[in-house]
């Protein structure tokens, strides 16, 4: 979600997306979460983590690339994303223009509130 949203409104540096704090960071609309998915997000970074190390001889372009990512690491960045994506409704996002639309909707309902 957020990778999506910094594409969104950062923009980009040739290939590169362009990070902004301003921008990009301190506007993502991200909902408030209890403690129980707080702690799945914390378990699914951290098999991140241990995927990363069993292939600790890769760099980040290899691990990530999508034809030498390893399986077990791509699964587990797809349970993080679909945890996510649990933090923002419980509907299953169909696409990442839904995504996108749903992020809009919900920065702009939070800023009405606070004006």
């Amino acid at each position: 979600m957020h990778n999506l949203w910094i594409r969104a409104v950062c923009g980009s540096l040739e290939t590169r997306i362009r990070y902004s704090s301003s921008l990009g960071y301190n506007t993502f609309p991200f909902p408030d979460i209890n403690s129980e998915q707080r702690n799945a997000i914390k378990v699914c970074v951290f098999n991140i983590l241990e995927e990363r190390e069993k292939s600790s001889e890769k760099n980040f372009s290899e691990l990530y690339n999508i034809n030498t990512m390893p399986e077990d690491l791509q699964t587990c960045h797809e349970t993080l994303d679909k945890l996510i994506d649990q933090c923002y409704r419980k509907e299953v996002f169909l696409s990442d223009e839904e995504r996108l639309n749903f992020l809009f909707n919900l920065y702009k309902n939070e800023n009405e509130k606070s004006n």
